[in-house]
């Protein structure tokens, strides 16, 4: 997990660095200021599928941007767009594999769903003294892509076939998020957050009882926030 959370720090530092030349010419110093702080997020989720024969997760990589905006001293509205973020299940079993339409093949391998979305949280945010925070409220998602993902490796020769199935799944989605998180510095530091995902709304058209949730761990990186600190220093002075 460690080794992960390394890599996920380092791809959005790298991100970080390119964004953050774009993101000024666009927007300037607005990006980052006492009352709203920006920044990408990204880190690794478990998802299932309620309804299926298998509850095991499908575990996956999301990544996106937020805004952080303030409202009162320790309050504040959490939202952006996580523009990666697949929900699903995973170990599928050759009842869920034919439910779903996909392929049953003779070869060794794993079947997973996955459904790719867009996904737009609106929570509310608490953040205590000691830089814990807690936070909760709907989330709205939007379907790009769904399919039966069959993935396999022998004899020297990987595998990875798709059966797409998005006549199957609703467009849109309604949902609720609660989480926990840590935010090393409160002005220019990382924020480490631990989410659980509840579907209310059915996940597949013509079924019902069929409901996507999960739980996501994810690294924030702020971009600019420094800048927007030393100007509203100065500003001060």
């Amino acid at each position: 997990m460690k080794k992960t959370f390394l890599i996920i720090a380092l791809i959005l530092f790298g991100f970080q660095a390119k964004s953050q030349v774009l993101l000024s010419l666009i927007f300037g110093d607005a990006l980052n200021s006492d009352g709203l702080e920006f920044g990408l997020q990204g880190g690794y989720n478990w998802s299932s599928m309620s309804g299926l024969e298998s509850s095991d997760a499908n575990a996956t990589f999301n990544l996106g941007f937020y805004f952080d905006i303030k409202l009162k001293e320790q309050l504040s509205i959490y939202t952006g767009v996580m523009v990666k973020q697949n929900v699903g299940a995973g170990n599928l079993t050759d009842s869920d594999i034919a439910f779903l339409k996909g392929t049953l093949f003779t070869d060794e391998g794993d079947y997973d769903q996955v459904t790719e979305f867009f996904y737009i949280p609106i929570l509310l945010r608490h953040k205590f003294q000691n830089n814990f925070f807690l936070e909760a409220g709907p989330q709205i998602g939007y379907r790009r892509d769904a399919y039966v993902k069959f993935t396999s490796k022998s004899d020297n020769r990987k595998s990875d076939i798709r059966d797409y199935n998005d006549d199957l799944f609703n467009r849109f989605e309604l949902g609720l998020v609660g989480g926990i998180g840590y935010q090393y510095n409160k002005r220019i530091g990382l924020t480490i957050m631990l989410k659980y995902y509840q579907g209310m709304t059915e996940a597949m058209k013509d079924f019902s009882g069929y409901k996507n949730n999960g739980l996501f761990l994810t690294l924030g990186v702020p971009i600019g926030a420094g800048k927007g600190k030393k100007k509203a220093e100065t500003t001060d002075n």
